[in-house]
C-alpha cells in the first residue's frame, strides 16, 4: 500500500517521506498495530539499548578517550549520551559503596579503613566548643570563620564514625559536584576549544573513575570478606596501587588522543592537572565534611 503525498508526521507535523519523520524519527504507523508489533519494539529497544552500553562501555574501558573523540567528531547514536553514561557509573559506585557497607559491617569487618581515627577526650571536646563559642563572641568574620572550623573539628572528634561515612560514601558525590571545575582546569592547560568539548572529556573521564572505583570496591569487598587479616592488609593495599597507576595511565592516553599533544607537553600539563585538581578537591573535600557536620 502506497503513502499518501501529503502525509505529515503526527508528532512534530514535519512533511513524511517514508514511514519515518526525517526531522524528529518517529514512526509514524496509522494505527497501532497488534500485540506481536508492540512487543517487536520493546525487543527493539532493549536491544538497541544493551548494544549501546556494551559498546560504550568497551570503548570506555579499552581505548582512553576514544569515545570523547568519537562523540566530538559526530558518531553520536553508537553510544549513550556523555551525560547518562556518567549518571549511570555514578549510581553504580553509590550502589556498590552502600551495599558492601552495609554487608561488610554485618560482619563486623569494614569495607574501608577508617579515614578519621583520632580519639579525642570529652573534655578536649567541650574546650574545644567554648573556644568556638569565644570566637564567634568576637563579632567578627573571622572569628565566625573559625568557630565553624572549631565546631567541625568538635563534631569529628566527637562522631568519628559518622565523618568516615560521609568521607567514603559520598566522594563520588562529590567528584560530580566538582566536575565543572575539573573541565574548568581542562580548559586552561588544554584550550582551543569550546568549554562544552572539554566538559564531554571530563564527563567520561569521570564515568571510567567511578567504575575503577567500584571495581576497587568490589575487590576490597570480596577480600575483606574472606579473609579480614594478614591476606587483606597485603592485597588491599596492591589493588589500590593498582587502581591509582590504571587511572593514572588512562588519564595521560586519554589526553593524548583527545587533545592531540606531543608526549612531553601531554606529561607535565597532565601532572600540573593533577595537582591542581587535587588541590581543588581537597579544599571541596574540607568544606563540604564541615558543611555535613555544621548542617548535622
Amino acid at each position: 500500500m502506497s503513502e499518501p503525498a501529503d502525509r505529515s508526521c503526527m508528532n512534530c507535523g514535519s512533511p513524511l517521506l517514508g514511514r519515518y519523520c526525517s526531522r524528529c524519527g518517529q514512526d509514524n504507523r496509522d494505527r497501532i498495530g497488534p500485540l506481536r508489533e508492540l512487543l517487536a519494539d520493546v525487543l527493539d529497544e532493549l536491544f538497541s539499548l544493551d548494544g549501546r552500553i556494551v559498546r560504550t562501555i568497551k570503548h570506555l574501558l579499552t581505548r582512553p578517550g576514544a569515545l570523547t573523540t568519537a562523540y566530538l567528531g559526530g558518531q553520536r547514536v553508537p553510544y549513550l549520551r556523555p551525560f547518562r553514561l556518567f549518571v549511570v557509573s555514578g549510581i553504580l559506585v553509590l550502589l556498590v559503596t552502600s551495599l558492601g557497607r552495609s554487608l561488610t559491617d554485618s560482619r563486623g569487618v569494614p569495607m574501608l579503613k577508617p579515614a578519621v581515627n583520632v580519639f579525642i577526650s570529652g573534655d578536649e571536646i567541650q574546650r574545644m566548643y567554648a573556644e568556638a563559642d569565644s570566637a564567634r563572641a568576637r563579632g567578627t568574620l573571622a572569628g565566625s570563620v573559625e568557630a565553624v572550623f572549631i565546631d567541625g573539628a568538635a563534631k569529628a572528634g566527637e562522631n568519628p564514625d559518622r565523618v568516615n561515612r560521609v568521607f567514603q560514601e559520598r566522594l563520588s558525590i562529590l567528584a560530580a559536584m566538582l566536575l565543572p571545575a575539573f573541565a574548568v582546569l581542562l580548559q586552561l592547560l588544554f584550550g582551543g576549544r569550546f568549554y562544552t568539548e572539554h566538559v564531554i572529556h571530563a564527563l567520561h573521564l569521570h564515568a571510567f573513575l567511578f567504575l575503577l572505583a567500584s571495581a576497587y570496591l568490589t575487590v576490597t569487598y570480596v577480600i575483606r570478606t574472606i579473609d579480614a587479616a594478614q591476606t587483606a592488609e597485603v592485597l588491599i593495599p596492591l589493588a589500590a596501587l593498582t587502581t591509582v597507576g590504571t587511572l593514572l595511565w588512562y588519564g595521560f592516553r586519554s589526553l593524548r588522543r583527545v587533545y592531540g599533544q606531543p608526549f612531553r607537553t601531554t606529561l607535565w600539563k597532565g601532572g600540573l592537572l593533577l595537582v591542581m585538581n587535587g588541590l581543588v578537591f581537597a579544599g571541596g573535600l574540607v568544606v563540604y565534611l564541615f558543611g555535613t557536620l555544621i548542617l548535622a
